[in-house]
Parts: structure tokens; C-alpha cells; sequence
């Protein structure tokens, strides 16, 4: 009986084996900016991303990919000013904190790559999915005579899910059959609002 379940579990390993040789892992992250400040953008300094992705090899030349992806971007407390009445007595609010910017994506797309057996070669990715934001507070000081009221934090950013679009461009240096690094320049798109922001990203790729 051993025996037999042996011998099937080796026949389904090698059945399945011609698809999990199209399929590829990228992980890895980079660096957000943004030239376009729109709403919660505006309260916030450039920032940071996380990022998984698998790739479906659907030939020598083109790929299909799903990505999971985490940004943060870092929270500006001097972006915030106020208008306070010319009375005495009367302090003006600072900004002493304020939560960073956080997002997920889950995006579908593709990838093109030139037929080649060079170590270096480009790389044209696009994207489209939908950004989930989070929502974002800040927190006043000096409102009574410099110290911090009994208030919650008061929002900046609402919670929303925003639909995005994206193209890349970047090189892929590959050592080995299986293993490889990803360098990539991106511009993301977001129309509802409208604003464009611009990932740099280094990426880890594995064949599984």
C-alpha cells in the first residue's frame, strides 16, 4: 500500500511539473514619490513599499502576474497650517503627530521580456487594480497653553478603495536558469483623483 502511494505521489509531482516550471516568485520593495499632491498626498512625505508577485510564464516573451502590495507613506506635520485669531491668550495649534499613510494593492497584469540569453536584458511591465487606503489622523499641541488637549485625532485621510494604473520600465540580471534580480522604474496612475506617484523597486525572482 506504501508502495502505491508512493508511486502516485511521484506521478503527480511529475504531471504537475511542466506547470509549476512557468511559475515564478518576485519579492522585494522600493521607494514612493510623488510629484502630485492630491488630498491625503498633500500631509505626506515621499515613502515606502513592500511588494510579492507571481509571474505565469504564458511564453518565451510574455508573462501574466498577480501582486500584493504594501505602501506607507511618511505622515508631514508641517504641511498643516491655521488661521488663529490676533487675540491674547490665544495659542497657536502644532501638529506634534500624526499617523503615516498606509495602503494595500492588489493588481493583475503582464510583463514583456526580449527572447534572449543575455545576463541583462529589459523589461515592460503594466499593471491595473485597485488601491485600498487607509484612513489617516493627526494630533494637536498648544491649543491649552502648550500642552496636548483630551481630544481623539482628527482625520486627514478617509479610508477609501481608489482604482490605479501602471507601466514600468526596468532591466532583469539573470546568473542563474532560476534566479534572478529585478530593477524597475514605475509610474502609477490614479484618474479619480488625479494624481501620478513614481515607485523605484528592486525585486528578488525565483522560479519555483
Amino acid at each position: 500500500m506504501k508502495r502505491i502511494f508512493f508511486i502516485f505521489l511521484s506521478l503527480l509531482f511529475v504531471a504537475a511539473y511542466p506547470v509549476r516550471a512557468q511559475i515564478f516568485l518576485e519579492v522585494g520593495g522600493g521607494y514612493l514619490t510623488s510629484f502630485d499632491n492630491f488630498n491625503a498626498f498633500k500631509h505626506t512625505n515621499n515613502g515606502w513599499q513592500l511588494c510579492g508577485t507571481v509571474f505565469y510564464k504564458i511564453s518565451e516573451i510574455v508573462e501574466a502576474k498577480t501582486s500584493f502590495i504594501y505602501q506607507s507613506r511618511i505622515f508631514a506635520p508641517k504641511s498643516f497650517s491655521f488661521i488663529v485669531p490676533a487675540v491674547a491668550g490665544i495659542t497657536v495649534p502644532i501638529v506634534s503627530d500624526g499617523d503615516n499613510l498606509k495602503s494595500f494593492l492588489i493588481k493583475v497584469g503582464g510583463r514583456l521580456k526580449p527572447k534572449s540569453d543575455k545576463i541583462v536584458r529589459t523589461i515592460l511591465d503594466a499593471d491595473v487594480g485597485i488601491n485600498f487606503f487607509q484612513s489617516g489622523y493627526y494630533y494637536l499641541e498648544g491649543l491649552n497653553e502648550g500642552t496636548r488637549p483630551s481630544l481623539p485625532g482628527i482625520k486627514y485621510a478617509d479610508s477609501k478603495a481608489l482604482f490605479e494604473t501602471s507601466v514600468g520600465l526596468g532591466v532583469e540580471i539573470k546568473p542563474m536558469t532560476n534566479f534572478s534580480f529585478i530593477i524597475e522604474a514605475k509610474i502609477n496612475y490614479i484618474p479619480s483623483t488625479p494624481n501620478f506617484y513614481f515607485p523605484i523597486i528592486s525585486n528578488i525572482r525565483v522560479g519555483i
